[in-house]
């Protein structure tokens, strides 16, 4: 069974969610991830609950895509 949940961003590139799974890992990691179990057409609300998945993993991993340009000081005060 799965113990690391992943989600990859619709922007983002497939290789970025290959890099974040591979990352840090060993042959032992089992990964699930979002893209594969959801289907992409009209109807898949009941795909989009993945509490029971999360339920059983013990970390989980969002890839998404760098942000390009310069932090400015608004940007670093963000959520203070």
């Amino acid at each position: 069974a799965a113990t690391i949940f992943m989600s990859h961003c619709w922007g983002a590139r497939w290789g970025d969610l290959v890099a974040a799974a591979c990352a840090g890992s060993d042959m032992r990691r089992v990964v699930w991830i979002d893209v594969f179990a959801v289907r992409q057409w009209p109807g898949n609300g009941a795909d989009l609950d993945f509490r029971g998945m999360l339920a059983g993993c013990t970390a989980a991993i969002v890839a998404a895509a760098p942000i390009e340009g310069q932090l400015t000081e608004e940007d670093q005060r963000w959520g203070e």
